[in-house]
């Protein structure tokens, strides 16, 4: 397996035992062994609905920031003198 991989077999044995240094060479021993598929999961997508997908929008469009109040501003002119 290491020759077919391009991997050196001290590299393959220190990733039976666990210690995966590089993803690089965990993608080669996945494609040598014929088990890259395993990694799909990984990526796939959920797919929504219309409806779904329309309630998320319109759930993220109701949610705008409101302004503060000018009562919670403090007026520069009431501040105290600085001593600087």
């Amino acid at each position: 397996m290491a020759v077919s991989s391009g991997l050196s077999l001290s590299s393959i044995v220190r990733m039976e035992d666990g210690d995966i240094k590089s993803f690089d060479s965990f993608i080669r021993i996945l494609r040598t062994l014929g088990k890259i598929d395993v990694l799909l999961p990984l990526i796939e997508e959920e797919q929504i609905s219309p409806n779904e997908y329309f309630k998320m929008v319109q759930g993220n469009t109701k949610k705008k920031r409101k302004r503060a109040s000018k009562s919670n501003h403090i007026n520069i002119n009431e501040q105290e003198d600085s001593e600087w």
